[in-house]
């Protein structure tokens, strides 16, 4: 029997986490079940990597793991890499990819499975150069501005022929706060587009404020502002926003997906429900090319895992060995029946340079602001 330990994490902006990762896992599982043990374990809000690591470690005396997943922020598998190489352990990274897998977090034991919001960022301002808009304001919840994606926005940016005039944070205090002085005055600095980063409860309460300050500045956003389980209580200001992602979330199989979550739940799949799903279906990929479950066999395996999921296909490691080649240009559309849903328009090969920063970021930059782990608050 293979036992694959899951962490799972708190979050008082997702109230339905605890109950729906280990049903995206199970999915993933499929008709593995009598080869693969899951072994569930609260890990609350844990940006204590000391917290962390009694987590795992307690989980690998009471189990035997041959590898143990977890939804964390790339700054803190550094913390924890090292207890599992030398346990023998894989340890697999679920990330948003906010921040960048720094060079020194890396060793033979460690598989990320990300969303690549790093990229996403570089590609956003890119694209909004890319459509004329010169003078940029960026505006990012506290919750989420303190990683990697300030910087890869303004680069990318920079990289299209733009510059980021003016950059915020908002929802400083609460989720609730109110932001709509705020956003009067970046309209009143005339930027020619603004691009907003915030999630789920802020993402809410950003657009409410911006459609009572009537706000006139085009709006483009990050993915986490748009994803499915908050989208329809955006209200009509969001209708035409575009945002730039690195899969189609319109797909066939990303809907089949959010059809099969939402008939066993109720809810449709925040993002760290589709990579729990994804990283299981991979460790049963890799189970079954590899020669036996030794811990060399394992990593072998893993290293070559691909799955046709949910976001095409998937392996892990591709921020840094494979990073996607297409971009994919969406925007907020209504569909028959009325519900708001993000419609791709069209797909882009991503700019070599793209890849380059993001290498240099590997090797330059350290972490900088705060550590939210899960990025989902």
């Amino acid at each position: 029997m293979f036992n694959l330990g899951i962490i799972i994490p708190q979050s008082s902006f997702l109230p339905h986490l605890s109950r729906d990762l280990p049903v995206a896992c199970k999915m993933g599982l499929g008709d593995s079940s009598d080869r693969v043990k899951l072994c569930f374990e609260s890990g609350g809000y844990n940006e204590d990597a000391g917290f962390l690591k009694d987590k795992i470690q307690g989980l690998i005396i009471r189990e035997n793991l041959n590898a143990v997943l977890c939804p964390l922020n790339s700054s803190l598998i550094e913390s924890v890499n090292e207890l599992c190489r030398s346990e023998e352990t894989a340890l697999l990274v679920n990330t948003m990819g906010e921040d960048v897998l720094f060079d020194s977090a890396a060793n033979e034991s460690v598989f990320v499975n990300s969303y690549q919001l790093w990229q996403n960022a570089w590609l956003t301002g890119y694209y909004a150069a890319q459509l004329g808009f010169k003078d940029l304001a960026t505006v990012y919840a506290r919750h989420d501005g303190g990683y990697g994606v300030p910087l890869a926005v303004a680069v990318g940016a920079e990289a299209g022929g733009a510059n980021v005039k003016l950059s915020q944070v908002t929802h400083m205090d609460s989720a609730d706060e109110d932001c709509s002085e705020f956003i009067q005055y970046l309209d009143k600095m005339e930027p020619d587009a603004i691009i907003a980063h915030h999630s789920s409860k802020e993402a809410i309460n950003f657009l409410r404020d911006a459609e009572q300050a009537e706000l006139e500045s085009p709006l483009l956003t990050l993915p986490p502002f748009v994803e499915e389980p908050t989208l329809n209580q955006l209200g009509s200001r969001i209708e035409g926003t575009k945002t730039v992602g690195s899969h189609e979330t319109d797909s066939e199989q990303y809907q089949r997906f959010s059809a099969d979550f939402k008939a066993q739940t109720g809810r449709l799949p925040h993002p760290h429900i589709v990579m729990a799903y994804e990283s299981v279906k991979l460790i049963v990929d890799a189970l079954d090319s590899a020669a036996d479950q030794s811990y060399a066999s394992l990593i072998n395996a893993l290293e070559h895992a691909k799955i046709s999921g949910p976001r095409g296909c998937t392996r892990f490691n591709q921020d840094a060995k494979n990073m996607p080649a297409k971009y994919y240009i969406r925007e907020v559309c209504r569909d028959e029946s009325g519900l708001l849903h993000n419609k791709t328009l069209t797909e882009h090969d991503v700019p070599e340079l793209c890849h380059e920063h993001y290498a240099l970021a590997q090797k330059n930059t350290q972490k900088q602001g705060w550590v939210n782990p899960y990025q989902i608050a």
